[in-house]
């Protein structure tokens, strides 16, 4: 199984801030395998990130999850992100987009930074395989 590389070396006054990062984005996990629009994988991602550099233990129970631990393993080994996961995030970024342009409110320049940064990020997770390959 993956997950068993070493905490990342921090210091010990930043742990608290990473270990309370890893909660935080567990939990908009769990809110994301409930509701239709608020995608899992990217937040769990973010957790194991935040776990590895503040709590081994904390780390290795998101890996051995037995409903999230398959992502997280599936993206560290070979950069998967799952359709459905891809499928929200793009919808999701796109809705973003245009609510921000039809309120009016965002100046043009701004909407133009805001458009080109979530292009590359939906290029970067279309690009990444829906399911790994078989050797």
């Amino acid at each position: 199984m993956s997950g068993q590389r070493p905490l990342q070396k921090t210091s010990r006054i930043s742990r608290p801030f990473w270990l309370a990062i890893g909660w935080i984005f567990v939990v908009l996990a769990a809110l994301g395998a409930v509701l239709p629009l608020l995608p899992t994988a990217p937040f769990l991602i973010v957790a194991a990130i935040a776990f590895s550099k503040s709590s081994e233990k904390c780390r290795q129970w998101l890996y051995n999850q037995p409903l999230f631990g398959s992502i997280l393993i599936d993206w560290e080994e070979h950069g998967v992100i799952p359709s459905g996961a891809k499928v929200i995030a793009l919808l999701s970024m796109t809705l973003s987009f245009v609510a921000l342009f039809i309120s009016g409110k965002v100046p043009i320049w701004a909407l133009v930074i805001i458009g080109v940064f979530m292009v590359a990020c939906g290029w970067f997770v279309a690009s990444r395989p829906s399911k790994k390959s078989n050797p």
